[in-house]
């Protein structure tokens, strides 16, 4: 006997995200899936009955539409997606649970109030979760997910936003079906029609974002170098407003650079190892006494964030390959240094930024996932109870969907028996803030940790006003980074040539 999980979509809604959709449920649900076509919300305010009109779909993909006269066992479907925006009034349907996607339910052709209030209102992030109905008429939430809003240009911020929240449906699904159900909660949906005054506001805040961004663009660009304190990671990370003195190393010329500091401190050689971006492409290399870069590692695609780590008496290190589709663990030669002996620990995914504890016996890795546009968005811990694995991904991945904290920032670090982690908040600027998280759970079945503290620019001395992204330590100093802006006519010139042979 089949089982069904139908959707409701809105007439006017996009449907070209459901061939996507289906891709990405497809593993972990064996269901069919029947797509019903609502009348969308003016049409019920005209007086056109919900559901008793029949729609044509321009969709013409993998999953089957219906019309409501179809007959179909309700028996059959085991769950609702509603997208629609409505609310169900059939009696038939009401004892079938039923997941809402508060982006797609509000989403009427090419407009979504919240991205274009959150614009107008400048802010930097927007909010959406997905929340499920069970039979008793109680809500919860699935998951949320926080989104960066592009403030100079609505159409690219509405597909980075529609592609976050296809994922986030996914994983409020899957949530679903390993019945792991969130906080119960108030049912606030809310369906809006922009005006057309409130379009025209959003057309001038659009305008005068774009022209900044503009020259941003073409006479800027992002300086990063790295910096020691003179304190444990412990203070900086958790020390409230407290101004840092940085001793920041010499710049490399031009627009190279280096960033991603993660330290070894060895007893005769202390080194730091970092990426050194260099010709357009990132390698590892070392700072060590003689302050001279070294590299180390070199690859065919862009390295960075060299992790570094000891267990029983060896050094290693996991670069981020995110273009190489997979994590590598290497071996630091402890002469050399030189990073060795590679051991594929993670195939097939395109992990960001990674980081790893040891805890209760277990290797906890965290990564975010560079694929569909959420290296800065999408948090996955896997888990092995060896170093080299095998790994296997949590019960809730991503266990975070969140711009401004999921991608890792550091070395995670441990105060009386409490694991701390740095994330990276990218909401404003790329590598915009250090926020640090403290971990309350961490097990197979469950993630979560509360932001305690932020590290901005401010708090560092110095002129790398515009960002800071990695945080680690070096014994008893702390290792970070910083950017600035850089002006430059010949960052001009590059770019209009590379439009005029394009």
């Amino acid at each position: 006997m089949n089982s069904y999980i139908l959707i409701l979509l809105n007439e006017r809604s996009r449907t070209d995200f459901l061939d996507q959709f289906h891709r990405l449920i497809q593993p972990f649900s064996n269901h069919t899936f029947l797509l019903y076509f609502t009348p969308s919300l003016p049409e019920i305010e005209a007086g056109i009955p919900f559901p008793f009109k029949q729609f044509q779909s321009k969709y013409t993909g993998k999953l089957k539409s219906i019309n409501y006269e179809t007959s179909f066992n309700e028996h059959q479907i085991d769950l609702i997606i509603n997208l629609s925006g409505l609310d169900i009034l059939d009696e038939n349907l009401q004892n079938i649970p039923e997941i809402k996607s508060d982006f797609f339910s509000q989403l009427y052709m090419q407009f979504c109030p919240a991205i274009i209030n959150g614009i107008i209102n400048r802010r930097d992030t927007c909010n959406f979760q997905v929340t499920l109905r069970t039979a008793d008429g109680m809500v919860s939430q699935l998951i949320q997910g926080n989104f960066k809003l592009l403030n100079y240009d609505y159409k690219k911020s509405l597909e980075l936003i529609f592609l976050g929240n296809l994922h986030l449906l996914a994983d409020g699904v899957k949530r679903y079906m390993n019945r792991q159900f969130g906080p119960t909660i108030q049912d606030k949906l809310h369906f809006e029609i922009v005006n057309p005054a409130k379009l025209q506001v959003l057309k001038r805040r659009l305008n005068q974002n774009k022209f900044k961004h503009r020259i941003r663009q073409l006479f800027y660009f992002d300086k990063w170098n790295i910096g020691i304190i003179d304190a444990p990671i412990e203070e900086v990370a958790l020390q409230t407003g407290k101004i840092w003195e940085v001793k920041w190393k010499k710049e490399l010329e031009k627009d190279d650079f280096i960033a991603d500091p993660f330290g070894l401190d060895h007893k005769e050689n202390n080194s730091i190892y970092v990426e050194q971006y260099i010709n357009k492409k990132g390698n590892i290399s070392t700072i060590q006494n003689s302050n001279t870069l070294e590299t180390k590692l070199e690859s065919n695609v862009h390295l960075s964030y060299p992790y570094t780590f000891s267990h029983e008496g060896k050094w290693y290190c996991l670069p981020e390959q995110s273009a190489a589709n997979k994590i590598e663990l290497f071996q630091i030669n402890p002469i050399s240094f030189i990073l060795e002996s590679p051991k594929e620990i993670i195939s097939n995914f395109q992990a960001v930024d990674s980081s790893i504890l040891f805890k209760d016996e277990q290797w906890f890795l965290f990564c975010t996932d560079a694929s569909d546009k959420g290296a800065d968005i999408r948090l996955h811990i896997f888990i092995a109870d060896t170093l080299e694995g095998p790994y296997r991904p949590h019960q809730k991945n991503p266990v975070k969907s969140d711009i401004q904290s999921s991608r890792c920032a550091g070395k995670i670090f441990s105060k009386n028996g409490i694991f701390y982690r740095p994330s990276q908040n990218s909401s404003k600027t790329y590598g915009g803030e250090i926020i640090i998280q403290r971990i309350e759970i961490l097990t197979e079945s469950d993630y979560l940790e509360i932001e305690i503290n932020r590290i901005s620019p401010s708090h560092l001395k110095g002129n790398y006003d515009q960002g800071c992204h990695t945080l680690s330590s070096l014994g008893n100093r702390t290792l970070i980074d910083g950017k600035r802006n850089v002006f430059s006519l010949r960052n001009f010139f590059q770019k209009l040539r590379k439009k005029q042979n394009a």
